[in-house]
This record gives C-alpha cells, sequence and structure tokens, in this order.
C-alpha cells in the first residue's frame, strides 16, 4: 500500500499529490475521484492534518490537491473537512480504529451511533478491513485521537446521508483480497498443537538405531543431526 509506506516514513506531501493525481479509471472506469476509495480518503485527510501541525500553509496543501478538486476546494479547515467526508461516505473505518486501538483517551460511545457496513459493499467493506489492520497504529498518536475524535463529533451532530454516492459495482475486485496478507503479524500454529504435531511425528518415523549393531547405533549417536531418539533433525543432504 503506497500510503501506507509514505504515511510511516512521513512523506506526506509526496503522499497527498499521489493519492489526488492517482488514475482511479485503471482501478475501474466507474470511479472518478480518489475520494472514493476508503484507504485513499482517510489517508488524504491524516497526511493534510499531519501538515497544518508542522506549518505548512492551507494554501500549499490545496496545491498538492489540485488534481483531485473534491480535496482541493474542501472547507477550512481543509484536515477536518476531507476526515469529515471521509467518516460520511465510510462511518465502519473510526469505529475499526478505534476497536482496534483499544483506545480510552476519549469519549467513543458517539462512534455507536455510526452505521456499520454502510455501504453494503462487500469490496468497500474489504478494503476498510485491510486498510485498518494496516494503518491503525499510524493512527494511534494522542494527537491524531484528538483531532479524530474532534471531527467525529461534528459529524454525529448531523443525520447520515442513506447511502455514500459511490460506484459499488467497481469495488467487486477487491473481494478476493485476504486481510491477513496486509499484517505485520504473523499466523503461527498454538504452542501445544506444534508439539501434539512434533509427538505424532516422532512416533510415525522409525528409529535410526533400530535394526542397528549397538557399535553402529553409538556412532551414529555421534552425529550432529541425530537426536537421542535416533531421529534426523530437519533436513540433512
Amino acid at each position: 500500500m503506497l500510503d501506507y509506506f509514505g504515511v510511516r516514513s512521513e512523506e506526506f506531501q509526496f503522499v497527498l499529490k499521489t493519492l489526488a493525481s492517482y488514475p482511479v479509471d485503471r482501478l475501474s472506469s466507474e470511479f472518478s475521484s480518489s475520494s472514493q476509495i476508503p484507504n485513499f480518503a482517510f489517508s488524504a485527510a491524516l497526511c493534510c492534518f499531519q501538515l497544518e501541525c508542522s506549518g505548512v500553509s492551507e494554501e500549499h496543501i490545496r496545491t498538492l490537491l489540485s488534481a483531485c478538486p473534491e480535496w482541493s476546494t474542501a472547507a477550512s479547515p481543509l484536515s477536518e473537512s476531507l476526515c469529515a467526508n471521509a467518516i460520511r461516505s465510510f462511518p465502519e473505518v473510526p469505529k475499526q480504529l478505534i476497536h482496534k486501538l483499544k483506545d480510552s483517551s476519549c469519549d467513543w460511545k458517539l462512534l455507536g451511533s455510526f452505521p456499520d457496513n454502510f455501504s453494503a459493499c462487500a469490496g468497500v467493506k474489504k478494503l476498510v478491513d485491510i486498510y485498518v489492520e494496516r494503518m491503525h497504529l499510524l493512527w494511534k498518536s494522542d494527537r491524531v485521537l484528538l483531532w479524530l475524535h474532534r471531527v467525529c463529533v461534528q459529524v454525529s451532530a448531523t443525520p447520515f446521508p442513506p447511502r455514500p454516492d459511490l460506484p459499488l459495482s467497481a469495488f467487486d475486485r477487491f473481494c478476493r483480497l485476504i486481510s491477513n496478507d496486509f499484517s505485520d503479524n504473523v499466523t503461527v500454529l498454538p504452542q501445544e498443537d506444534l508439539q501434539a504435531q512434533a509427538a505424532i511425528e516422532a512416533i510415525d518415523r522409525p528409529s535410526l538405531f533400530e535394526s542397528s549393531n549397538p557399535l553402529m547405533a553409538f556412532l551414529m549417536s555421534l552425529m550432529p543431526w541425530i537426536d537421542a531418539t535416533g531421529h534426523v533433525q530437519g533436513d540433512v543432504q
């Protein structure tokens, strides 16, 4: 994910310019704006906020977003407008972010009024799940969470539209993605299962000491790749 590595390396201006000018029509001719893709929408808002905090002028930020008029012409303060628009289209994202981060620094009860699976689209849900899995740690700072909470309060003050104006069929291609492929966590078998499997394999494998004369068994036991039970440890060429 380009936005993940860009935000992580704090190349916020590069990310904004890239997301705004990204040829979304290559993904599907039905996409007309980068704002229609959840990870683009939230990453753009986050980068905009980080640039504002570092003292970059709003005029310069709007220049970076010039390729996406929906972003570059948003109301001031720009980061809050971008974040609010992203939440109105994909309200599942802040709910899942806070659940993933287990944050208690703010009162997040208001998220209970945000709809789940707002778009009723499996492809959108898949992108949201992947974004939260991959990006949640980049939203964990107190400053970012306070900003997100402030925007959520603003959004909750007005009713949500019936459904976001999104080209839902264009998201079908994302249904085949696997969320765990975008996670830094490695899924492994529980330790007890690994031990049980090792025990089964030890039973199934014949010992090299069987049917060997004592001298040959002694000499084989000196080999570093033979364990005490007479089994080969690992693959020995």
